[in-house]
């Protein structure tokens, strides 16, 4: 079980060896709720890191779904390019179902 340092906030996180495999390598910084790849971050260091003194990274694997394809290039996001993706996608979303309707009429 690595290691790994956020990029945003430079918090030392502890990612479980399962984290890396799910919602595409992503975890999220639970001080500054940035989004990164943690295979990408991890923290380079001779000593061992002990899990019982460092915080969790947290997988959110319906928060990257929901980000979909503007996820797949990056390797990481701050909580306001989240917002600012998630808030695109949603008025894609409605623009799209208001087109639908109007055509169906």
């Amino acid at each position: 079980m690595p290691a790994c340092i956020c990029p945003h906030c430079k918090t030392s996180l502890w990612v479980k060896d399962t984290q890396l495999n799910v919602a595409q390598g992503f975890v999220v910084c639970n001080k500054c709720e940035g989004l990164f790849k943690a295979k990408d971050s991890l923290a380079l260091s001779s000593a061992p890191a002990n899990p019982d003194t460092l915080p969790n990274a947290v997988t959110d694997v319906r928060l990257v779904h929901d980000m979909g394809g503007n996820i797949r290039n990056r390797k990481q996001l701050s909580r306001h390019e989240i917002a600012s993706l998630l808030d695109s996608a949603e008025r894609a979303k409605k623009s799209q179902r208001r087109g639908g309707t109007a055509s169906r009429r």
